[in-house]
């Protein structure tokens, strides 16, 4: 029986591939791996601060003269393209930059996924879902971007970097700081604020420094509840710590308020001011609020509302 040319051509191609140790005709051959994305763009500013912590910084992000002002480490490249704004990313811009990644927050994929998708792989980090176990979930997605970008011994290095940060300044605090509750908030306007509820990353970096909350209401979703300041006063015996409004236009100022200087943690000094920091942030975020909690506890900051009169309450911009 003679061989056809095709069949002549299967025959040497097994041959030749048995001969050199390759795989025969009809094996699966094997891919190369796909390279790591190295051009990402980052659409939320937990993911972005995750993203440099790893060593892989965004090429593009939004708002990253905002992020510098309130997140502020770690520190972003000066080189950073401005994406626009969180709830509205110029994505025609996005377009021409090609990234190879586009990171995203909870919930941003639902809403603008589909346009996204058609500009490059989308990824989305969540770390606020309302269980109360941020401090966790951010280790988590740490692992999980680290993993997507090739980055993985950065990750577990950035998640060991943070934790012993958290654990140091638990260390400062001491047992004699840790016998009142804390309560924190921050102002939204003279009158009304957020307070740290059980549900935020707050509460869970205060758990792991070992320091009671005073707030005991109901844990929203994403870690704090609006009250008026006059709700403050339930909470007599409580060390008062707070971040001032993020707007300067108005020119108030804590010491301006009888409310306020009225409350009896800060009619007793127990209350104390803080710098600005992302209310939403990462693991960096994180472990440098447990260096400002710690900080202020301790006396290390000069803002304090001791006796209730001076202006300790002048605002930081942000």
């Amino acid at each position: 029986m003679s061989l056809s040319r095709r069949q002549m051509l299967r025959g040497v191609a097994a041959f030749g591939g048995m001969a050199l140790g390759g795989p025969a005709a009809g094996a699966a051959v094997p891919r190369p791996a796909t390279p790591a994305p190295r051009r990402i763009a980052v659409l939320d500013w937990a993911m972005a601060e995750t993203a440099v912590a790893l060593g892989r910084p965004p090429v593009a992000m939004v708002e990253p003269g905002r992020y510098r002002d309130r997140a502020q480490d770690p520190d972003l490249p000066g080189d950073v393209i401005d994406l626009g704004l969180m709830t509205q990313p110029d994505l025609e811009r996005l377009l021409l930059l090609r990234p190879d990644l586009i990171v995203t927050g909870h919930g941003q994929a639902e809403t603008i996924g589909p346009a996204l998708a058609r500009i490059a792989p989308v990824w989305e980090g969540s770390i606020y879902t309302g269980d109360g176990a941020p401090l966790d979930a951010a280790c988590r997605v740490t692992r999980d971007l680290g993993a997507k970008l090739g980055r993985a011994a950065a990750a577990e290095a950035a998640i060991a970097r943070a934790l012993a940060r958290i654990d140091a300044a638990a260390a400062r605090v001491g047992e004699g700081l840790r016998r009142l509750p804390v309560a924190v908030f921050i102002f939204q306007d003279p009158r009304h604020g957020w307070i740290a509820d059980r549900n935020g990353f707050i509460a869970a970096v205060m758990a792991r420094m070992g320091l009671t909350p005073a707030w005991a209401g109901p844990g929203s979703f994403w870690g704090y509840t609006a009250i008026g300041i006059d709700r403050l006063a339930a909470l007599p015996d409580c060390r008062l710590i707070y971040a001032d409004l993020p707007v300067t236009e108005t020119g108030w100022t804590t010491g301006a308020s009888t409310i306020w200087q009225a409350l009896p943690p800060v009619a007793a000094g127990r209350a104390r001011r803080i710098g600005p920091f992302w209310y939403f942030g990462a693991l960096p975020t994180m472990a440098r609020f447990a260096d400002q909690l710690a900080d202020a506890l301790t006396g290390a900051s000069d803002a304090s509302d001791a006796g209730g009169g001076g202006d300790a309450g002048r605002r930081e911009a942000g």
